[in-house]
């Protein structure tokens, strides 16, 4: 006979990222670069970060370029501004950010393209009834 006030086992070591089509356990880190999918069900899987504040990412980019092109308009500056260079690097400052704070998805184009709303997700906690 079990004791009912006994705590459930602990698993020595805790699954922290599952695959949201079968919920099995992955590897997150594997799913930073395309052509990655799951071990249990085969489905692709990538990191997407689609949050609200992503808006902060446009005014970052409105004021990292239109900074150096005021500054050279008003000749505090000789040089030309690097404005291509400022672009690149908020890209991939930009993917990193969505690599590292995003969450996983399914994924379909061997995991290049995802689907905001895909019909094989499933959801954290079950609808209440």
């Amino acid at each position: 006979m079990t004791n009912p006030y006994q705590p459930p086992p602990i698993d020595p070591e805790p699954i922290r990222h599952r695959c949201p089509v079968c919920r099995g356990a992955i590897n997150r880190w594997r799913f930073l670069f395309p052509f990655q999918h799951c071990e249990h069900c085969g489905n692709y899987l990538t990191i997407r970060h689609w949050g609200q504040n992503s808006w902060w990412w446009v005014l970052s980019l409105i004021a990292v370029t239109s900074f150096p092109i005021f500054l050279r308009a008003n000749h505090y500056i000789q040089s030309d501004p690097p404005v291509l260079s400022i672009l690149i690097g908020w890209n991939i400052l930009w993917a990193l950010h969505g690599k590292l704070f995003g969450q996983i998805v399914p994924a379909f184009c061997w995991g290049l393209l995802a689907e905001r709303n895909d019909e094989r997700s499933q959801p954290e906690t079950p609808p209440l009834r």
